[in-house]
This record gives C-alpha cells, sequence and structure tokens, in this order.
C-alpha cells in the first residue's frame, strides 16, 4: 500500500500536527516516515515510537 509520508512544518495548524503524529505512531511495524521542519519539531514534539523496531 503506497502512502505519503507525514509533514509538519509551520505552515501546519496545532491540532492537525497531533493527529500526523498520532497517525505516525500507531501505524504498522516497519519503515515509516515523517518529515519535520527543524522549526517545527522544535516546538515541543514528543515522537516516542521512532525507533522501537530498530
Amino acid at each position: 500500500m503506497k502512502r505519503e509520508p507525514g509533514i509538519i512544518n509551520g505552515k501546519v495548524p496545532g491540532e492537525k500536527r497531533l493527529v500526523i503524529v498520532d497517525a505516525f505512531q500507531a501505524g504498522p511495524p516497519g519503515f515509516d516516515l515523517l518529515v519535520l521542519s527543524p522549526k517545527a519539531a522544535g516546538v515541543g514534539l514528543t515522537i516516542t515510537a521512532a525507533g522501537l523496531d530498530a
């Protein structure tokens, strides 16, 4: 199944950021991609699922 990666940048509102992060963390095991701009990533995002399947 082809999916577009989640993208979070300065134009994405807070509520939408949470939806994108929740979808990333709830995704199936294996490789996934979440693109964060440095500015957006530095505003309190916590990605707990990143690296769990490494």
